[in-house]
């Protein structure tokens, strides 16, 4: 997890970049808290009303979450307002101007954020939804993985919390990389220990493997009269024909299909791409 933390403590440093301008203030931001949860938890431990954004961050697949609680959330407001900070105490849905006041704050976090993660990989975070409730939230299934980590920001006098939800299946490819980047910047200590751990981590981490058969073109006109019973023939012979296997829907594996103790089953022929 050490490598990750990195990664979270470079954003930490450079936010207050973005949010002083915003809050009118100066101010610090730190991590008071990361861990691995599954996502069911992290979702039974979120305020009914709140402030959620979600993020697509291509090339990786899926969306992570932006979390702020009401109370910050209206703390936030006030001050981009020109108002002293003042705190609210209420549960309400957001309004649309709040709603779209806090996505600037998040729409601009987003360019610290992408810097933050260079040294791995190169992003394009873009917002993908804005939620005044949790009602909706479904960023992976229930019992997978996730890695949330809640960040402190003090500004004069007030400390806001924001959240970030990463399902561990949409980092999964590039854990490796993690790994080595840790290692790199590594002191030595308890670094192996933290590298196998982590490792430890990406076997449990469940991704999409889908064997895909064959393709066939077929006119929109045809499609709209398919009836049950139709045939369509693929590019594929049924002799010695081979199968594509994708992970996150990005081949990386030749297969032969076959059957194994009455089951359909795929036996892997050639690597196309390395799996970093």
């Amino acid at each position: 997890m050490r490598g990750l933390r990195l990664i979270h403590e470079t954003f930490a440093r450079e936010a207050p970049r973005v949010l002083g301008p915003m809050l009118r203030a100066g101010g610090q931001m730190k991590i008071i808290s990361m861990e691995q949860t599954i996502y069911e938890e992290f979702r039974n431990h979120l305020s009914p009303h709140c402030f959620v954004c979600t993020v697509t961050m291509p090339p990786l697949e899926g969306e992570i979450a932006f979390y702020i609680d009401l109370e910050p959330a209206f703390v936030m407001i006030d001050r981009m307002l020109g108002g002293g900070g003042a705190s609210i105490k209420q549960s309400r849905e957001l309004t649309l101007l709040e709603l779209n006041m806090l996505q600037r704050v998040i729409t601009g976090l987003l360019p610290i954020w992408r810097e933050a993660w260079l040294p791995i990989i190169h992003l394009e975070p873009t917002i993908a939804r804005v939620l005044s409730s949790v009602e909706f939230l479904q960023l992976t299934a229930a019992n997978e993985s996730v890695l949330v980590t809640t960040f402190q920001a003090r500004f004069l006098s007030a400390d806001l919390e924001v959240t970030t939800c990463i399902p561990y299946a949409l980092i999964a490819p590039i854990l490796t990389r993690v790994v080595v980047s840790e290692h790199l910047h590594g002191t030595g200590g308890n670094d192996e220990a933290d590298r196998q751990r982590l490792m430890n981590r990406m076997r449990d981490v469940p991704l999409n493997v889908t064997a895909r058969l064959g393709a066939a073109p077929v006119p929109i006109s045809e499609l709209s009269q398919l009836i049950v019973g139709d045939v369509i023939r693929l590019d594929v012979p049924v002799e010695g024909g081979t199968a594509l296997l994708h992970i996150s829907d990005h081949p990386y594996f030749v297969a032969r299909p076959g059957l194994v103790d009455g089951n359909l089953a795929v036996q892997v022929t050639d690597v196309l791409r390395r799996r970093d």
